[in-house]
């Protein structure tokens, strides 16, 4: 039972990394099939809240002037940087760490 447990646990906590997996290439995707759009703005919505509590941590960061730093990206990097939501990065980070502490916390827990 103690199993199941940790791996439903672990399982809503990579669902929760795919989501915002998805949110981080969705400035990269062209055109979102019709059939699907209504599911991006469920993602979108659902991933805003994942993203909230990290908001203020991840503002100080502007990739764009990655390009004034010495060796800095190219003028054909820096549309994909202009695109990259640091927000989605840092949440990913932050939950990815929330995930990990949690499973090893019940793996101890149920030992």
């Amino acid at each position: 039972m103690a199993g199941l447990l940790i791996r439903v646990v672990g399982l809503g906590f990579a669902l929760i990394q795919a989501a915002l997996l998805i949110r981080l290439l969705l400035p990269f995707i062209d055109t979102v099939p019709r059939s699907l759009r209504p599911l991006m703005l469920q993602l979108i919505e659902f991933t805003d809240m994942l993203i909230a509590p990290f908001k203020s941590v991840a503002n100080p960061f502007d990739l764009a002037r990655i390009v004034d730093l010495p060796g800095g990206v190219t003028s054909v990097l820096q549309a994909y940087a202009d695109r990259i939501d640091p927000a989605v990065i840092v949440a990913m980070i932050a939950w990815g760490l929330i995930g990990a502490v949690t499973v090893l916390g019940l793996k101890l827990v149920f030992r």
